[in-house]
């Protein structure tokens, strides 16, 4: 049997919790469809959000490029000021397709106590009861908020892109001799930011992506991780096929195909991240006695995991 492991115990005793709990509850408090109050504004609350998250995870949206080395037209660092977040905010809630972001990270949050581990199981959190490679995973409650959090996560990924673009076209006419005509599609994307920011706000359903930990698991042949088990020092190791990987993505593929009419802009690195981090979870679980021991914030502990965990 698995025990809580020395890398789990870092997590739960990190000081950067504290940091991490702050952020959980500003996103608890002001979600993405608050109406505001006296003091703020709807588009303060996404502004500061995209400010605080970017800024505390070096992912901010103000970081952004068009085309690819060595041929970036433009390249805009991160300033850090408020004034373009404010407009990013308002541009995003301005989007056609923004209240249906709304929906989707309401179906993926908890609605009350979310910060709470003994909340209800089968609102917003993975239950890990059905084995990803039986038949009946493809209609069960994870498989749901899987593919629910992959299309959320490829949704405001493609909001922002949009928005920043309309921004850069209203400010930037002519740079270094170019032309206004900036190409849409050679922009980067946003990935990694969208997964942490929708991350707080969904919290037990959203997996986080950044370059270190994706360029762990970014394999041709199966994945295995290595960690230390209890004080002993004693190795487990977990193994990952990618044949598994491979047929539970096609899977997640398809029945997105079916739940959303953005499948065309789904992101596939995200998606092949959600599956090998939601597989892990799942071994890391099976092998458990007690399995509440890190059922809560599931993806930021398996997150940590992949940053952490030796491999072969």
């Amino acid at each position: 049997m698995i025990k809580l492991t020395k890398i789990e115990k870092q997590i739960l005793n990190s000081k950067t919790s504290l940091g991490n709990n702050v952020l959980y509850q500003f996103c608890k408090e002001m979600p993405l469809d608050w109406k505001g109050d006296i003091n703020y504004t709807k588009k303060d609350a996404l502004s500061a959000q995209m400010w605080l998250i970017g800024g505390s995870y070096a992912a901010s949206p103000e970081r952004r490029r068009y085309g690819k080395a060595p041929k970036i037209k433009f390249s805009f660092r991160s300033k850090g000021l408020d004034t373009y977040f404010d407009r990013l905010a308002e541009e995003m809630i301005n989007h056609c397709q923004f209240n249906k972001l709304i929906k989707l990270t309401n179906e993926l949050r908890i609605e009350d106590n979310f910060c709470n581990e003994d909340v209800d199981q089968k609102k917003g959190k993975y239950t890990f009861s059905v084995d990803y490679n039986s038949e009946r995973w493809k209609q069960s409650y994870d498989s749901d908020i899987l593919c629910k959090s992959v299309i959320a996560v490829s949704l405001i990924n493609n909001i922002i892109c949009d928005c920043r673009f309309k921004i850069d076209q209203e400010d930037f006419k002519n740079i270094n001799g170019y032309s206004a005509e900036i190409i849409k599609n050679s922009q980067n994307k946003a990935i990694s930011f969208s997964s942490k920011f929708l991350h707080f706000h969904a919290p037990n359903a959203v997996f986080i992506y950044d370059t270190i930990s994706s360029s762990h698991i970014k394999k041709r042949n199966d994945v295995t991780f290595y960690f230390n088990d209890n004080d002993k020092k004693e190795i487990s190791e977990i193994e990952i096929e990618k044949k598994s990987a491979t047929s539970l993505s096609n899977i997640i593929k398809e029945r997105i195909k079916n739940m959303s009419s953005i499948n065309d802009c789904i992101d596939e690195k995200y998606l092949k991240h959600c599956v090998y981090e939601y597989i892990l979870a799942f071994k890391l679980l099976a092998a458990r006695e007690n399995k509440k021991e890190i059922s809560t914030y599931i993806p930021r502990v398996i997150d940590t995991y992949v940053l952490k965990a030796n491999q072969k």
